[in-house]
């Protein structure tokens, strides 16, 4: 039993939004009877977005691995979008997972840690950047509109306004 963290680089600039995944790994034929998060993943100087609505989510990303000749059942802890928010070296996923396994009357709880991440965040480069640009403009953006009239002929005028709203 092992649980793993992965992002799909070691090095991200600020703002990049990218996908961050937790996964716990069971060898096949052992008897894991539950697993939970007893410390959860660190985001320090990260946006973190659940990408899981509810936890039952999770059940669709289970799948099978075979790592040399072993399978792994690997069960989905957590999918998050992350938003670097300022430049450095950063560590993710230092979580830690409680598992319990039975073998017949004899139940035994593991304490599994995950290996952290090590990510370097960088700034954006200032070459071909707009003279608009304003650095730090990270988070959840909303757009919100209006069009009139919502029917036109081609070539014909129309009036769309955008309302952005953000966190």
């Amino acid at each position: 039993v092992f649980v793993l963290a992965y992002a799909p680089r070691n090095e991200f600039v600020v703002g990049e939004p990218f996908r961050f995944d937790l996964d716990l790994y069971i060898r096949r034929g052992v008897p894991v009877g539950g697993a939970e998060i007893s410390r959860q993943p660190t985001f320090d100087g990260f946006k973190r977005v659940d990408l899981f609505e509810d936890k039952s989510q999770a059940r669709r990303y289970r799948r099978s691995v075979r790592i040399g000749r072993t399978t792994y059942d690997v069960h989905p802890l957590d999918r998050s979008m992350l938003i670097a928010l300022g430049a450095g070296e950063r560590i993710l996923g230092e979580a830690e997972i409680k598992a319990r396994i039975s073998r017949g009357f004899r139940v035994q709880y593991k304490k599994v840690i995950a290996q952290p991440l090590r990510v370097r965040v960088v700034e954006p480069p200032a070459r071909g950047q707009p003279r608009s640009f304003v650095p730090g403009a990270v988070g959840i953006f909303k757009f919100t509109g209006s069009l009139e009239p919502r029917t036109v002929k081609p070539g014909e005028r129309i009036l769309l306004e955008l309302q952005v709203s953000g966190e």
